[in-house]
């Protein structure tokens, strides 16, 4: 099972759109980080065969967050594998990821991911939970350094496979 990991498109769809029909046969869940998630919840109704879930960034409006009933974190099970997924910015991921891992241990996920930096990152940090990956899909759009990218994960009995994917 496949899930592509957007973040921080800020008003900007067209690589989302790229992305999703480049993965159009196989993906299973599109999850959006913030910032920008009308852009991707806007087109949601052309792959009705894809899921889509998304949380809200600081940059995402107070009208965007009702309309599209975004909390700024979420936790979810996907193929066994528990997921924590958050903008960032609350959790200071610019500065360190204590606070992204400790809200991710507490909620029993073996997965965090996260937005707000603009950057990839692909990290398994070992913990007194046994580890835990950490994931940023890096901008789709305005990326801080690098071409735009967006993440594509695969989690097949329990195992998790990361990888990023560019423009």
């Amino acid at each position: 099972m496949n899930i592509l990991v957007f973040s921080d498109s800020h008003g900007f769809k067209g690589n989302i759109i790229k992305a999703l029909n480049r993965h159009r046969n196989d993906t299973d869940l599109a999850i959006h980080l913030g910032d920008g998630i009308g852009d991707m919840m806007e087109i949601r109704g052309d792959y009705p065969h894809i899921s889509f879930l998304s949380v809200a960034g600081n940059c995402d409006s107070t009208q965007i967050r009702r309309l599209y009933s975004a909390n700024e974190t979420k936790c979810f099970t996907f193929e066994g594998v528990r997921i924590f997924a958050c903008h960032g910015h609350r959790l200071l991921v610019k500065y360190r990821y204590n606070e992204l891992i400790e809200e991710a241990i507490k909620n029993r996920c073996k997965l965090a991911l996260f937005g707000h930096t603009h950057l990839p990152v692909d990290r398994f940090i070992d913990s007194k939970s046994g580890g835990i990956y950490i994931f940023n899909p890096g901008s789709i759009s305005r990326p801080e350094s690098g071409p735009p990218s967006y993440g594509y994960i695969n989690i097949k009995n329990g195992e998790i496979q990361l990888s990023h994917k560019n423009f």
